[in-house]
């Protein structure tokens, strides 16, 4: 769940955010990590913090996930893509099939334990997901290690 949602998704957090962004060469996001401990927490969750190539996390920003549909490719053999409307001014992205259960279930993680407000729209996506893309060994061994650091 990128930062901008993370403070978006709860009144609190919008209001940490607007106030940040009116404070000259501050901006939302670092004034919510030093004033805002729930906006902290959930920043730093290990659970939410999730290793991917830079130039895809800088590219997806905080668009919202989707279904693209079939289009080409833009990262070559990397399984994401990115879709921006310039007329309707949305922009989504779609990742790949074995990782849309992982998303699906930070997502809920993060919903449940940051009381997140998210999208009926959202939360379908993140049920079909996880449904289509179970937890897998590798997903389930992750979640092991990051219960052991952080509880």
């Amino acid at each position: 769940v990128p930062a901008y949602w993370i403070a978006h998704l709860t009144e609190k957090g919008r209001a940490c955010w607007n106030k940040g962004k009116k404070l000259k060469g501050i901006g939302g996001r670092k004034y919510c990590e030093k004033n805002n401990p729930e906006f902290k927490q959930a920043h730093n969750d290990l659970m939410n913090l999730v290793p991917s190539i830079g130039e895809i996390n800088g590219d997806r920003s905080n668009y919202k996930f989707s279904m693209i549909g079939s289009k080409e490719r833009q990262y070559g053999a990397c399984d994401f893509e990115i879709y921006k409307n310039k007329k309707t001014n949305i922009s989504v992205v779609e990742p790949s099939k074995n990782s849309r259960g992982d998303i699906a279930r930070i997502y809920f993680y993060m919903k449940n334990k940051y009381d997140l407000e998210f999208l009926d729209e959202t939360l379908y996506l993140m049920k079909s997901w996880d449904k289509t893309d179970p937890i897998d060994e590798w997903e389930k061994e992750r979640i092991k290690r990051i219960n052991l650091i952080q509880n």
